[in-house]
């Protein structure tokens, strides 16, 4: 063997004399994979194993090149070569490409595969972490998450990332494509093994001209398959350029509240109702309006003029206007791309539309009735700026741009427009060029303080334009009916959390209403451990107190994604663990998700390893507001069917100290500004943050048993607990002071 590089935690990469790379080492828990790259071409698939060795090129220390000559395979690939690449891609991980060149014209390329590793076996228990094709696509299994058992007989399939974790052993691999440039990159798990492919759209190879793969990640190590996963997302995330994380926001947008059925007048009563809730009106950072608004041909087939309802028309500015004036963003929903059958665009301008192979306007695939503006033609370029230009003179900043896949692919698996059927596209782009030039342009249009949410948009190809993107399908307001609802949701979540402020902003869907109250309880609180934006969809005069008070208890999002412990060992991960760190003090947030019908006593143990737990590690129940018993390695907590205990775990330290407060669901991280225990002082000291000076809510302190208050009123209602008690304190602005003493 020609060793790569030896890299951290004993993870070696070795490339062989066959051109095979070997992943192994002590980082890789005594596994190793051996892994090794081939095409597709005419319909076949050309492998590595039928050429010659390859003359291997060490370019340094950790990188080395496999190179083939590829005239084994037939007469049309006489002075062809196939180039394979491996350097080190950082901790316990490497990056992988592959290149054909040619002397003469070859075959055109279906696909290059990146790599393929050796089969896995049903008895060594793996399990594929699958990854959405792209988001809000609710019918579609391509834009599912999750985690699945390998069986040996189905093939499972992910996009743009998969992991695979072998539950027997712990180890964990990790591929992701490492920067989406040309190609849609898909994975497979079947019986000949694990394949890493890109779709090269019948590209072939010229003089000069060679076919290079997108660069893909590979990471695999025995010691947490998150930790690799977060490695890749943010590796990946700055070479693609992400946008840098913003604060994250909230608003109320109208789909779930209205549908498309709305007036204007509906829309301004909810601008009202914002306005009477102290909350909402201080934390509703937009306002956006949703399909609906615009003129249509028919119901849900807007008219991609892009022009007011004409119920709407006669009021639309002055609407914007009052959002304006509560001081809101104004929102709105497009689908920049699209254009409908029978749309004016289509009649009247057919040349700025994405061609056929034949050269007339190619219709897409997916729901079979519209056509997509090719954005390398310089007047369908000026009609999306031209659209734009109008949304920002109309002091519009927030995009809801939806249908984004119809410009790469709408439907992967299209008999008529998949991924491996032609497209024309001007100036010859593949489709992932052509997107992401769309996307550029649309942006581009846009004011620098407009942000984006990349809607039913293909997830890797996203990446560097989109300020946050839907990652799952559309909510819905029951459980599951096998394509949409809250468990495919919050599955998603679960499985895109380490996207968060890596790639962009998470987008977990609109926060709704359930006529379920643990449901909606279950949904909430998985919104709030997302770190992503918060969307209220509800009509706003009709929501009970208790919503009121949790939508209320979301606000401001706190930007952080929490971790699902059991994401790589189980479909419906149960513990979601959140480090809360401010000031020098730091707690945890943990989430006890049940996912069945029934209730069931949810074990800690997870949260116990993750957190540290002992018997000095307090619980507190922070929708229930009240203590919760201590982080024992044994313990559990019972949960209701389909409900969520979120729970705060703090490690006492035998002085006063703040367990919790009932204004926000962090506990601390948020709405105060400074706040502990003095010992000079013999204070307890509380100061509400600026944001949160106009609240009113309660502090809740545990005081241990040889402290008292030296006002003993504070310690009316008191609860025992443990070796001391819980005092609730009322906390205003500007915040708490409260004097206690030991006792002698």
């Amino acid at each position: 063997m020609d060793a790569v590089s030896g890299l951290a935690q004993g993870l070696v990469i070795e490339l062989s004399k066959s051109g095979a790379l070997l992943l192994s080492g002590p980082g890789a828990g005594g596994q190793s994979l051996e892994f090794s790259p081939w095409l597709q071409a005419g319909g076949r698939r050309l492998s590595t194993t039928m050429l010659p060795r390859p003359a291997l090129h060490r370019g340094s220390r950790s990188k080395q090149e496999a190179i083939w000559d590829a005239s084994a395979w037939g007469r049309d690939w006489q002075g062809a070569a196939l180039s394979w690449t491996a350097s080190c891609g950082g901790k316990s991980s490497a990056l992988l490409s592959l290149q054909v060149r040619s002397r003469s014209r070859t075959p055109a390329i279906e696909r290059l595969g990146v790599f393929s590793c050796a089969p896995a076996r049903p008895q060594d228990r793996v399990a594929m972490l699958r990854f959405a094709y792209c988001g809000a696509w609710p019918e579609s299994q391509h834009s599912k998450c999750g985690l699945e058992r390998f069986d040996g007989s189905t093939a499972l399939e992910s996009w743009w990332i998969a992991a695979l974790h072998w539950q027997k052993t712990g180890a964990t691999l990790v591929g992701g494509v490492h920067a989406t440039e040309r190609f849609v990159t898909r994975f497979r798990l079947d019986e000949s093994g694990f394949h890493c492919m890109q779709y090269a759209e019948g590209s072939a190879v010229r003089p000069g001209r060679p076919l290079r793969s997108d660069p893909v990640w590979i990471g695999f190590s025995s010691r947490g398959g998150h930790v690799l996963l977060e490695d890749y997302a943010r590796s990946s995330g700055l070479r693609m350029r992400a946008i840098r994380a913003r604060r994250v926001q909230a608003g109320w947008g109208s789909w779930e509240a209205f549908q498309d059925g709305f007036t204007v007048h509906d829309i301004r009563r909810e601008l009202e109702e914002v306005s009477k809730d102290p909350v909402l009106r201080e934390r509703l950072d937009f306002f956006e309006i949703d399909h609906g608004w615009e003129e249509r041909i028919a119901p849900r087939r807007p008219e991609c003029d892009w022009d007011p309802h004409p119920d709407h028309r006669s009021n639309w500015d002055d609407l914007l206007k009052s959002i304006h004036r509560s001081k809101r963003v104004a929102g709105i929903w497009i689908a920049p791309f699209a254009v409908n059958a029978g749309s004016r665009c289509l009649t009247r301008h057919p040349s700025l539309l994405v061609q056929d192979s034949f050269g007339g306007p190619k219709r897409v695939g997916g729901k079979g009735r519209g056509y997509c503006i090719d954005p390398g033609i310089a007047a369908a370029r000026r009609r999306i700026r031209t659209l734009v230009a109008k949304f920002r003179d109309g002091g519009i900043a927030y995009f809801k741009a939806d249908y984004l896949r119809c410009l790469l692919c709408p439907d992967p698996d299209d008999r008529e427009d998949g991924l491996e059927s032609p497209r024309r596209y001007r100036g010859g782009k593949t489709r992932v060029e052509a997107y992401r030039y769309g996307l550029r342009v649309l942006r581009g249009s846009a004011s620098r303080a407009a942000r984006f949410l990349a809607c039913g948009a293909p997830l890797g190809a996203s990446v560097g334009f989109a300020d946050s993107a839907r990652v799952g399908s559309d909510i819905r307001p029951y459980w599951s009916d096998g394509q949409s609802g809250l468990r495919e949701s919050v599955r998603n979540i679960a499985a895109s959390y380490f996207l968060h402020k890596r790639w962009w902003i998470n987008d977990p869907d609109d926060l709704i209403v359930f006529p379920n109250k643990n449901e909606f309880l279950f949904w909430a609180t998985a919104i709030a451990l997302s770190g992503g934006t918060v969307t209220v969809s509800a009509r706003l005069a009709e929501l009970a107190e208790n919503q009121r008070s949790i939508i209320h208890g979301l606000l401001p999002p706190y930007g952080k994604a929490a971790r699902p412990l059991e994401l790589l060992d189980d479909p419906d991960p149960r513990t979601w663990v959140l480090p809360v760190k401010v000031r020098g003090t730091a707690w945890h947030l943990i989430g006890l998700f049940n996912w069945d019908a029934r209730a069931r006593a949810l074990p800690l143990r997870g949260a116990w390893e993750a957190v540290g737990g002992g018997s000095d590690v307090l619980l507190w129940d922070v929708w229930r507001r009240r203590p919760s018993g201590y982080l024992a390695r044994g313990a559990s907590l019972r949960v209701p069917g389909h409900g969520v205990r979120l729970l705060c775990a703090r490690r006492l330290s035998g002085v006063p100290q703040l367990i919790a407060t009932d204004l926000h669901f962090t506990c601390g991280a948020v709405e105060l500004e400074v706040g502990g225990w003095e010992p000079a002082k013999s204070a307890f000291r509380l100061r509400l943050s600026k944001a949160f000076s106009a609240r009113q809510g309660s502090a809740y302190i545990f005081l241990p048993s040889d402290f008292h208050a030296r006002r003993a009123a504070i310690e009316d209602g008191a609860v025992a607990f443990g070796g001391g008690k819980i005092i609730k304190a009322p906390l205003a602005a500007p915040g708490l002071d409260v004097q206690f003493k030991a006792r002698r």
